[in-house]
């Protein structure tokens, strides 16, 4: 396994212990946000590596990541409503980040990265 991709195991793994252990401790839907940035990261490397060859759910989780971490870099407003977490944009457009969705992607990116170790 390359460098990157251990990188990528690594901060999926960092992820998935934010996700499971520290979040239902904290409780805090913020935490959503930190947990794609590691995803994200991992995503990134992930599209880069040739030998990975990415279903278009993996693919769109990847992107669908990428651009959470972006609206978040973007959002004038962000506030915590219930269990999720919303992002708003300056042309009221606004995501919603949940723990099921945000599990959802982590478990497809993840199935991604097991594709690349086992083509690898």
């Amino acid at each position: 396994m390359s460098a990157q991709l251990s990188e990528a195991q690594r901060e999926i793994a960092l992820a998935d212990h934010i996700l499971t252990q520290t979040y239902p401790l904290v409780n805090n839907p913020k935490l959503l946000v930190t947990v794609c940035d590691h995803l994200d990261s991992a995503g990134q490397v992930i599209i880069k590596e040739e030998s990975i060859g990415l279903t278009p759910a993996q693919r769109e989780s990847i992107e669908a990541v990428h651009d959470i971490v972006k609206q978040h870099r973007e959002s004038a407003v962000e506030f915590k409503r219930k269990e999720s977490f919303v992002l708003c944009q300056d042309d009221f457009r606004y995501s919603v980040l949940s723990k099921a969705l945000v599990d959802k992607h982590l478990r497809t990116i993840r199935s991604a990265l097991h594709n690349g170790r086992d083509t690898a």
